[in-house]
């Protein structure tokens, strides 16, 4: 469980990297990731308390005992909580770094007249 953890929180670091060199961006970035992935937190909470049996409340195949054993809010922190909230920032902020750098290597630059 520590190295699942250890990838939770090595994730959201590597979400902070962008901010050295294009600021203005990771911020946009950041923020978008948080206001696409709130909400998610918070449907997977409710579908996991209401036992929904939609993709939001389920586990993953082969769980680890330790998964299956805890509560549900146990449950929602694991499978909800921290990858919303660590994985998917940080792919929001690297992939859209990535692009925003292949949109100016493409862009011409301006004459000055």
């Amino acid at each position: 469980m520590g190295a699942v953890l250890g990838a939770f929180l090595l994730s959201l670091a590597v979400s902070f990297l962008p901010y050295g060199s294009w600021p203005e961006l990771a911020r946009t970035l950041f923020t978008y990731g948080l206001a696409a992935r709130i909400p998610v937190v918070v449907v997977m909470l409710l579908a996991i308390l209401g036992k929904w049996g939609t993709h939001y409340d389920v586990l993953p195949p082969n769980p680890p005992p330790n998964l299956v054993t805890m509560g549900p809010v146990g449950q929602w922190f694991f499978i909800g909580l921290l990858p919303q909230l660590t994985l998917w920032i940080a792919q929001t902020v690297l992939f859209g770094t990535l692009f925003g750098a292949v949109v100016v290597a493409l862009m011409k630059p301006k004459r000055e007249a």
